[in-house]
């Protein structure tokens, strides 16, 4: 089968996250995949993959060398929406893969807004006033993917209850049937190894920290501070680009329990990961935590913000614990019983790793994948 993955990336982009999972994982189901760049980039090929300019495929693949099946990772961006409307007119078949953590539109309030009062800060008012007027126009604009697509994949079921609320306040119940869920999948080197059975009394945090806001840089530091006092005997790791933001702002009585690596690549990181007990995602927003999903797959358990998608891998309870708000006191209290479970082991690895590595492996996501666009050939998915 002839596919087309369209997506925004760079040549930074990683052979073991989407978007070049899901295009690398129909490739080697054995379908004719081509991944298309919205973005600059100056190659023929990405990690074995034919790449085009998004300029290039329009005026020529589209018209000539036509896909049978057309993947675009839109993320509800209305800056894509041209490109959509234009396969919709040559009458391709179409399916979008959103971002649907509370961002696609009212009433569902963003993540960003949950995570800080109104008056945290003059900028978070203005967000406030700009999500509620004018509130049609900023929804329709997203929403609209949803009605070119002839399938919506979530990545969580949370995120697929948002957009199903989301068409039903805008009286759009027969765009709900079009909604599928498909997580991520998580690459082979965490789901093939053996788990480490005897974990390090560790917590271990991966994140972009000079994205600070979004990832909760702060709330990390905050959160590190209080749990290391009460709980002496545990050691945290702190992975990722900027981690001087986090330890300047770490108590200096804690600090020697602290390690901060710096960005590693992505062998480095799974050596430490699979061998933590905890992955601490502290973040305010994600759509789908890559990290928290591979500390999962090595027999890690999580303590999360309530993110949609955090919320899905942590099973609501069964594979981490979960913090009641974004603040340090609550996730604070979710990591002092995550250890607490730990220490009374009531925490098994191996099936916390078995149950996420039948789930998340690339093999059985690529399959998922190649059986919804083969569905949607047939019409079977559209029945």
């Amino acid at each position: 089968m002839k596919i087309t993955v369209i997506d925004f990336y760079t040549a930074d982009s990683s052979p073991y996250k989407d978007p070049i999972s899901i295009p690398r994982g129909l490739a080697a189901l054995g379908h004719e995949v081509e991944l298309v760049t919205t973005g600059y980039y100056d190659h023929d090929s990405l990690f074995g993959l034919k790449v085009r300019q998004l300029s290039d495929w329009l005026a020529h693949d589209l018209k000539v060398n036509r896909p049978e099946v057309v993947i675009a990772i839109s993320r509800f961006n209305p800056g894509i929406s041209p490109v959509l409307r234009a396969i919709k007119a040559a009458r391709i078949p179409l399916v979008v893969k959103g971002d649907t953590d509370g961002t696609i539109g009212y009433p569902i309030p963003p993540n960003y807004l949950r995570a800080c009062p109104v008056s945290a800060h003059p900028l978070n008012i203005l967000r406030h006033i700009k999500w509620r007027a004018p509130v049609s126009y900023f929804v329709k604009q997203r929403l609209e993917h949803v009605l070119l697509a002839d399938l919506v994949v979530c990545e969580s079921p949370g995120a697929a209850v948002n957009l199903t609320r989301v068409l039903d306040f805008w009286e759009l119940p027969e765009q709900m049937k079009k909604i599928t869920l498909i997580p991520n999948s998580i690459s082979k080197i965490y789901t093939l190894p053996p788990v480490v059975s005897k974990k390090c009394h560790t917590v271990v945090s991966v994140g972009r920290w000079d994205d600070q806001w979004s990832k909760g840089a702060d709330l990390l530091a905050g959160v590190i501070s209080h749990v290391a006092v009460r709980k002496p005997e545990t050691e945290f790791i702190v992975i990722g680009k900027n981690p001087e933001y986090v330890s300047k702002r770490l108590l200096k009585s804690v600090s020697s329990r602290v390690w901060f690596t710096g960005q590693m690549d992505f062998e480095e990181t799974y050596a430490i990961v699979s061998s933590a007990q905890i992955c601490l995602v502290p973040s305010r927003l994600e759509s789908f935590s890559h990290v928290a999903a591979e500390a999962l797959c090595s027999g890690a358990s999580l303590v999360v913000t309530p993110i949609e998608a955090l919320l899905y891998l942590a099973g609501g309870g069964a594979y981490g614990s979960i913090a009641r708000d974004f603040s340090v006191s609550a996730i604070s209290a979710a990591l002092i019983y995550e250890l607490c479970l730990w220490d009374s082991l009531c925490r098994e690895p191996a099936s916390i790793a078995a149950h996420w590595r039948a789930i998340l492996n690339e093999d059985c996501i690529a399959l998922i994948w190649s059986r919804i666009v083969e569905q949607l050939l047939t019409g079977a998915v559209r029945e």
